[in-house]
C-alpha cells in the first residue's frame, strides 16, 4: 500500500530528459506526439531531443510512411481549427493537430523537410511546423514589384493587382483566388535555409533565404511554365513544360542569374503531368503522370499510371525505367517529391508510386480522394491508398507530409 502511495505522489513531470529520450526511441511517431502533450516539461524535453541534431536521427529508429494531410474545415472538428493527418504506419490512425486561429483557413501549397507551406487569408506565404506550432515568416507578396495590394474603404486589403503574363497585362484578383493559385508550389532546403516557390501562375520561380525581406526572381525561358521544382545538395532543379530540366547552384552567397540545362529535351504530350525526384541511388528521375485526356464538367482527369525516366550517366539521355526496384518507392504530389528506401520504412511497399491529387482543375469537381492512390510498376495497375468521405470540392487537396521526426 505504501508503495502505491509513493507511486501516486511521484512527480513524473520531472522525469530526466535522457530517460524520455530512451523511451521515445521505442515509440512510433504518433506515440511520441502523444507523449509530448502529457505535460509542459515532457513537451519541452521531446522538443529538445528533436532539435538536437546528434539525437534527432536516432529519436525514431523505425521510419514510417509519410503522413497524408487531409482537408479539414475548422467548423467540422470538435477540437477547433486544425488539420487531420492519416498515418498508414500507425495502423491507419488519424491524428488531428490544432493550428493557430489565424491559419484556420490556410491553403497548403507544399510540404518539404518537415514544414508546411501555407498561404493565409491575405495571400502571405508562411512556413509552419504543425507538430510544434513553429512559424517562419517569408517575404511578403507585396515585395514583388509586379504585385500591388488594393485596399477597401476600411483600409483592409481585399484585392491584388498584378501582372503574371509575359505581356505585362494587369489583372485584379480577389484574396481567395490569389491565395489558391498564385503559388502553385513551394519547397525548402534545410542545408542552406533557402525557400523556392513557383509564382505568377507557374511562369516564374522566386527564392529567398530565411530572414530575407524580399523575393529574388530566377527568370526561366519566356512563355514556358514550370511544372516542378526540386532541391538537391544546394542545387535547385526546375522542370519546364518545354521539355527541359534546368539547374542552378544556390550554395554561393550571390544568387545566380542563369540556368544550366540538364539532359536532353523531352517533349511533353497532352494528358501528362511531370515531376522531378532524386532516387535512393542519387539518380535524377523525371516522372510522367498519365491521365485520362477526356474532360467533362463533372469529371476531371483520372490517373492511369506513371512513366519513369532516369538521367543516364552521360548526363544527356533520359532512360526509361520499367521498374523502380523492390528497394524504393516514390511519393509525388504537391510535396517536395521524395524516394524512400523500403527496408527502412515500416509499412512501405517497394516498386510503387504513391500519389495525391495535385490538379487544381479537378479538386473543385471530383470527390476528395478519387485520385489518391498507389501505382504498382510491376503490373501497371492503380489501387486506392485509403478511403475518404465521398464529398466533392474539399480543399485544399490532401498532400504528403514528412514530419521532422521522419527526416
Amino acid at each position: 500500500m505504501d508503495k502505491m502511495k509513493d507511486e501516486e505522489q511521484r512527480d513524473w513531470s520531472s522525469l530526466p530528459e535522457d530517460i524520455l529520450y530512451v523511451i521515445s526511441r521505442r515509440l512510433t511517431l504518433l506515440d511520441c506526439i502523444h507523449l509530448s502533450v502529457v505535460c509542459t516539461s515532457w513537451h519541452q524535453s521531446i522538443k529538445n531531443n528533436n532539435n538536437n541534431s546528434s539525437r534527432r536521427k536516432y529519436t525514431n529508429p523505425a521510419k514510417q510512411v509519410p503522413w497524408l494531410m487531409l482537408p479539414c474545415e475548422a467548423a467540422d472538428h470538435p477540437h477547433g481549427p486544425g488539420r487531420s493527418f492519416f498515418s498508414l504506419s500507425d495502423g491507419g490512425k488519424t491524428l488531428h493537430i490544432g493550428l493557430p486561429r489565424h491559419l484556420a483557413n490556410m491553403w497548403c501549397v507544399g510540404t518539404s523537410d518537415g514544414w508546411l507551406f501555407v498561404v493565409d487569408s491575405h495571400s502571405e506565404l508562411i512556413m509552419l511546423d504543425p507538430t510544434t506550432g513553429a512559424e517562419v515568416a517569408l517575404p511578403s507578396i507585396a515585395s514583388r514589384p509586379t504585385v500591388t495590394p488594393l485596399r477597401n474603404k476600411k483600409g483592409n486589403i481585399h484585392k491584388y493587382r498584378f501582372s503574371w503574363q509575359v505581356d505585362g497585362i494587369l489583372e485584379d484578383w480577389g484574396l481567395w483566388r490569389m491565395r489558391s493559385f498564385y503559388y502553385p508550389k513551394a519547397i525548402f532546403c534545410r542545408n542552406i535555409d533557402m525557400v523556392a516557390t513557383i509564382i505568377d501562375m507557374g511562369f516564374r520561380i522566386a527564392v529567398a533565404r530565411v530572414g530575407d525581406i524580399k523575393w529574388t526572381v530566377l527568370e526561366t525561358p519566356a512563355r514556358f511554365m514550370v511544372d516542378d521544382i526540386m532541391f538537391h545538395e544546394g542545387w535547385l532543379y526546375a522542370l519546364i513544360n518545354s521539355g527541359y530540366v534546368l539547374s542552378c547552384n544556390l550554395l554561393s552567397p550571390t544568387l545566380p542569374t542563369c540556368w544550366k540545362h540538364v539532359g536532353k529535351q523531352m517533349r511533353k504530350w497532352y494528358g501528362l503531368k511531370r515531376y522531378l525526384v532524386m532516387s535512393v541511388e542519387k539518380e535524377l528521375l523525371q516522372v510522367f503522370r498519365r491521365c485520362d485526356p477526356t474532360m467533362r464538367s463533372d469529371r476531371a482527369r483520372m490517373t492511369l499510371g506513371f512513366d519513369v525516366f532516369r538521367l543516364h550517366e552521360n548526363g544527356c539521355d533520359w532512360v526509361e525505367m520499367t521498374s523502380l526496384g523492390d528497394h524504393q518507392a516514390l511519393f509525388l504530389g504537391d510535396n517536395h517529391s521524395v524516394s524512400l528506401a523500403v527496408d527502412s520504412v515500416h509499412g512501405l511497399m517497394g516498386n510503387r508510386v504513391y500519389f495525391t491529387d495535385d490538379d487544381e482543375e479537378k479538386i473543385f469537381c471530383e470527390p476528395c480522394g478519387a485520385h489518391i492512390g498507389v501505382y504498382k510498376m510491376d503490373d501497371m495497375t492503380v489501387e486506392p491508398y485509403c478511403s475518404f468521405p465521398n464529398k466533392p470540392g474539399l480543399s485544399p487537396p490532401p498532400v504528403w507530409f514528412m514530419p521532422n521526426y521522419l527526416q
